[in-house]
Formats: C-alpha cells, structure tokens, sequence
C-alpha cells in the first residue's frame, strides 16, 4: 500500500510539474528591433502596453497586421499560438476584424 501511495505521488507531481513548464512562457528577445519588441509586448497579452509601443515606434496597426513576423508567424498566427489574452490583442490589432473572421468561418462550418 505504501508503494502504491507514492508511485500516485510520483505521478502527481511530475504531471503538476509538466503542466507548470508548459504554463510559463517567458519571451526574451533575440534583438532590439521594433519588430521584436512588439511581438513580445503582444505576446503578454497588455493591450495599453501595445498601444504605447506602437505609438513608440510608429507603427500602424495595419502594417504590424500585414508585414510583421514573429518567429517566422504571421503576427496574428504568432499571438493565436504564445499570446495571452489573444481575442483582445488580435481584435485590437485588426480594428475589430479578428472576431468577425472566426464569427464568418464558425457560420461557414455548419
């Protein structure tokens, strides 16, 4: 009984632990770029912070939307996968279209 009781605890402490590693995604940048900078702020899911790095770098929404990358994603892809809060930082990134694009393809699928 007592084996049993700690092979259960071996188990629950390594699926709690894989499940921590997967939980923490921390960003570093590969280098000081615009681009990088606001893949990153995108990717820990603070709208305002975006906002204020776009205004930083004067980018539009619309060029970030259409031209930047991320880890060879599209930006929106790339915040889709890492992002926090995606549903926010895609809808603010595509003035709203975002939703309207998933509402379309989810009416499609039917």
């Amino acid at each position: 009984m007592k084996k049993l009781t700690q092979s259960i605890a071996i188990i629950a402490l390594t699926v709690g632990s894989i499940g921590l590693a997967n939980a923490q995604s921390d960003f570093v940048a590969g280098n000081n770029s615009a681009d990088t900078e606001i893949c990153i702020t995108a990717a820990e899911g603070n709208r305002l912070k975006l906002l204020k790095t776009l205004q930083d770098t004067g980018m539009s929404k619309r060029y970030v939307a259409e031209k930047i990358q991320c880890n060879e994603l599209s930006f929106v892809d790339f915040v889709e996968q890492y992002g926090k809060n995606v549903d926010k930082i895609n809808n603010f990134i595509t003035n709203g279209k975002y939703s309207e694009n998933i509402i379309v393809a989810n009416v499609a699928a039917r």
